[in-house]
């Protein structure tokens, strides 16, 4: 849900924007205001996706293996393709300085190339990690899944050429344990 929740203050704060920035003027802040109320709109859109992204993410884990019970929170972690998505929808807003272009940004694109093809999710669980780990030990929570490293808090998981690596991190704080999951296909 912190997708719906952030959209709802880019939302108030790209009202806030409007107003500064089309219907009552100030000459100094009429540009910056006019700027954020673009830039704030985007991320509106981006952050609601998210929060829609969030609310299936259980559902789209359930199709590849058993989510963790006792589930607490969920987040949806952004592929690099959708984050570079975003990077280019700001790089076109008017009075960005950001063009896309330097040596270092086509660098680290070519690196997430390889990323695009993986998917991410985390569920927060009030079960411990060697709990959660031993959940996805049993067969019948893993499917048709076989263990392809298995070494505390780190589970790697096969199915021809796809793979799922569970991480387990305990918030000590918040007295949950993170899951992590990467899932990624076409690789041997």
């Amino acid at each position: 849900m912190t997708g719906f929740v952030l959209a709802a203050v880019c939302a108030g704060l790209c009202v806030l924007n409007v107003y500064i920035g089309f219907v009552r003027p100030p000459p100094v802040f009429r540009r910056y205001a006019q700027t954020g109320a673009i830039v704030f709109f985007l991320l509106t859109i981006f952050s609601a996706y998210f929060g829609w992204r969030e609310i299936r993410a259980v559902d789209e884990l359930a199709a590849l293996i058993d989510p963790v019970p006792e589930i607490v929170a969920v987040l949806y972690v952004p592929t690099p393709g959708e984050m570079q998505t975003i990077a280019n929808a700001m790089a076109a807003v008017p009075g960005s300085t950001r063009t896309g272009n330097t040596q270092a940004e086509r660098r680290q694109l070519a690196m997430n190339v390889e990323g695009l093809r993986a998917r991410h999710w985390r569920l927060d669980t009030a079960m411990s990690p060697d709990s959660v780990i031993g959940f996805y030990r049993e067969q019948r929570h893993r499917r048709d899944w076989q263990i392809a490293s298995d070494s505390p808090p780190f589970l790697t998981l096969k199915r021809g050429v796809e793979s799922l690596m569970i991480y387990t991190s305990r918030d000590r704080l918040r007295s949950i344990t993170e899951v992590w999951y990467m899932y990624k296909q076409g690789s041997e």
